[in-house]
């Protein structure tokens, strides 16, 4: 690609961004906060979001979900809007890492005990509901 090819591709990913809301930089985001952003592409190991900053940030396959999610697709679609955390950001090279679910961590997943979990709880008092 020539200069002017990649100039012309920059600008058109900045009048893109900027349709979102203002450009930040990278430097500028605070790590815990929460943003809204549009997803831009999935791929299998997780989606690179749009947040307004100067570089996408990649919500990892491990973010989206309390629980363990198999196929990115399950969880976010091209374009669709989300609302995600600044997990972890870095500036050389600009990283930023996002996560859909609360800074506590996995704090709840829905699943079917199986009968030996089943007896461990219940000699626990834990109690299960359906």
């Amino acid at each position: 690609m020539v200069n002017s090819e990649r100039k012309a591709a920059r600008m058109r990913r900045k009048e893109t961004t900027w349709s979102l809301g203002v450009t930040r930089p990278v430097k500028e985001l605070i790590v815990g906060s929460w943003v809204d952003g549009k997803v831009r592409n999935i791929l299998p190991y997780g989606a690179y979001v749009d947040i307004g900053a100067e570089k996408d940030g990649l919500l990892h396959v491990k973010d989206m979900s309390e629980c363990f999610v198999s196929n990115p697709h399950d969880k976010v679609e091209p374009g669709q809007l989300v609302n995600v955390r600044v997990k972890h950001v870095a500036m050389n090279p600009a990283v930023i890492a996002l996560s859909l679910v609360p800074e506590k961590g996995k704090l709840f997943c829905m699943f079917r005990p199986t009968p030996a979990i089943l007896s461990v709880l219940a000699s626990h008092d834990i109690i299960m509901y359906e």
